[in-house]
C-alpha cells in the first residue's frame, strides 16, 4: 500500500473518531486544568486546611447545587441491568461523570480504583456515568479497567450531569453525596488521588 493511501485512510479514520467525540464536546469540554472544588459550608471547609480548591457561592453555577439532595437516577449498566440511585442509599457516593474521550477523565480513574479499594469497607462507593454507549466502554475497560459500576449515561447522561449541577458541561464531574443523599462536595476538572480522598475522609 502507497504511502499517500496510507495518509488518506488515516485521515479519515481521525475525522470519524473527531465527529464521534464532537457530538458531545459541543455541550461537554473536558478540562485538564487544576479542579474547581465547591464544598458545602461548614466551619471546616472555612479553614481551607484540607488543600481543596474553593469557590465563593457566586463564583461557579455548580455552588447552589450543594447541600441538596441528590437527584435520583435509573441507567444501565454494562450487562443491561437498571440501576438506581436508592442502590447506594446510606453509603458516601462519588459520582464521577466522565467520557472514553476525555484525556483527564482517564487519568483520574485509577486513583479512583485505589480509593474504592481502600475505602469500600467504610460505606464508599464510587459510580461511574459515562457519556458514551456500552461498546465504545466496553472497549476503553480492556485497556483501563474500572473497578466500580459503571452506567452508561450516553444522551441520557447529559441532562443527568446537568441535574448535579455541571451547568458549565465540564468533564471530568465528580460529585461526593453523603450518607443522608446530600450533596456535599462538587468538583469540576480532573482530581488527584489526594484530592479525592480528603473529600472522602470529610464524608465517613
Amino acid at each position: 500500500m502507497s504511502q499517500q493511501r496510507v495518509l488518506i485512510i488515516a485521515v479519515i479514520l481521525f475525522i470519524v473518531g473527531m465527529v464521534g467525540g464532537n457530538l458531545l464536546s459541543k455541550q461537554f469540554q473536558a478540562t485538564s486544568v487544576e479542579p474547581i472544588f465547591a464544598d458545602a459550608p461548614t466551619s471546616e471547609a472555612a479553614t481551607g486546611g484540607n488543600g481543596i480548591v474553593k469557590v465563593a457561592s457566586t463564583a461557579s453555577g455548580s455552588s447552589s447545587f450543594l447541600k441538596r439532595l441528590r437527584p435520583d437516577f435509573s441507567l444501565p449498566d454494562l450487562e443491561g441491568n437498571t440501576r438506581t440511585a436508592g442502590e447506594w442509599d446510606g453509603k458516601v457516593v462519588v459520582v464521577n461523570f466522565w467520557a472514553t474521550w476525555c484525556a483527564p477523565c482517564r487519568k483520574e480513574i485509577p486513583a479512583f480504583n485505589e480509593l474504592q479499594k481502600k475505602y469500600g469497607d467504610q460505606g464508599v462507593q464510587f459510580i461511574g456515568i459515562a457519556l458514551d454507549d456500552a461498546k465504545a466502554v466496553e472497549r476503553f475497560m480492556k485497556i483501563i479497567p474500572i473497578d466500580y459500576p459503571v452506567l452508561i449515561g450516553d444522551d441520557d447522561g447529559i441532562p443527568l450531569a446537568k441535574q448535579y449541577g455541571n451547568v458549565d458541561g465540564v468533564l471530568p464531574y465528580t460529585v461526593f453525596v453523603n450518607r443522608d443523599g446530600g450533596i456535599a462536595s462538587i468538583a469540576a476538572g480532573g482530581l488527584s488521588e489526594t484530592v479525592a480522598e480528603n473529600a472522602l475522609l470529610k464524608l465517613l
